[in-house]
């Protein structure tokens, strides 16, 4: 027993020396979690409520083609890392949920058109109400009660201007012998950045400098320790996130000439 205790603590101080030196904090070690977003329609509004497990420290802007609520939750982290929720009751249309950068959770709320809402965050800051008004007749616009300023430049551009080196086109499931390989391939060499997270367990590869040829692909596997793996792209590099059913060991590594990236 005592040698497993001592493995395991010498493993947790590996990976926090080699997440160190890299520069690479890794998701659980964030001071908070996104542990839901919820959503309740009222006769007048929309209402929709994001819970942490801790005291949240937020940022708020809009965008606009389409219009946009964007809510950054700071040194936050939300699995399964991408969600999406269609709702289509003007004027929203959409929530948008994501691993946006490996210290910041986003939210998104997607409009048809401007609209009037309120921000009202709890006593104890670990929930966030967004409510959002209701169209009243179709075509009506309505004008923000608040953010009235239009987005700056900055603010508006969500792609970097960094040209992408590479294309991610697919990623493939396959069974080598006993074990199930995920590879991730792509048209040109890649560089990548392996995240491990422990609760859930589950890897995030990123790959920078890389963009997708699809804007989200998600695969259910359910095939030895492998859930799930889903992809998408933010801003100027592709994020790769592997859904383990338990913590496990893994190998991982580059292939036919740098082009794939194959787990194992």
């Amino acid at each position: 027993m005592m040698k497993k205790k001592s493995c395991f603590f010498l493993t947790v101080l590996v990976l926090f020396l080699f997440n160190t030196l890299l520069g690479v904090t890794p998701l659980y070690a964030y001071s908070l979690k996104l542990s839901k977003v919820t959503f309740k329609e009222t006769e007048e509004s929309l209402k929709i409520s994001l819970t942490t497990d801790k005291a949240m420290d937020y940022k708020s802007k809009e965008l606009i083609s389409p219009h946009r609520l964007v809510l950054d939750l700071k040194d936050a982290a939300f699995l399964p890392v991408h969600q999406r929720i269609p709702i289509k009751i003007s004027p929203l249309t959409m929530i948008k949920v994501s691993q946006f950068q490996p210290n910041i959770a986003r939210v998104v709320l997607v409009f048809d058109q401007k609209a009037k809402y309120k921000l009202s965050l709890s006593s104890d800051k670990k929930l966030l109400l967004v409510e959002v008004k209701k169209e009243k007749s179709a075509g009506q616009e309505v004008v923000p009660e608040e953010h009235t300023d239009a987005p700056t430049p900055e603010e508006e551009e969500e792609v970097t201007s960094l040209k992408p080196k590479s294309e991610v086109n697919n990623i493939l499931i396959r069974r080598k012998d006993s074990q199930i390989q995920v590879s991730i391939l792509a048209d040109s060499p890649l560089r990548y950045r392996l995240q491990e997270v422990i609760s859930p367990p589950a890897f995030i590869i990123e790959i920078p400098q890389a963009k997708l040829s699809w804007p989200y692909k998600e695969l259910l596997v359910e095939q030895g320790n492998i859930k799930k793996v889903f992809a998408w792209q933010s801003k100027d590099r592709v994020l790769v996130t592997v859904q383990l059913s338990k913590v496990s060991e893994y190998s991982v590594g580059l292939a036919e000439e740098d082009k794939q990236i194959v787990l194992l």
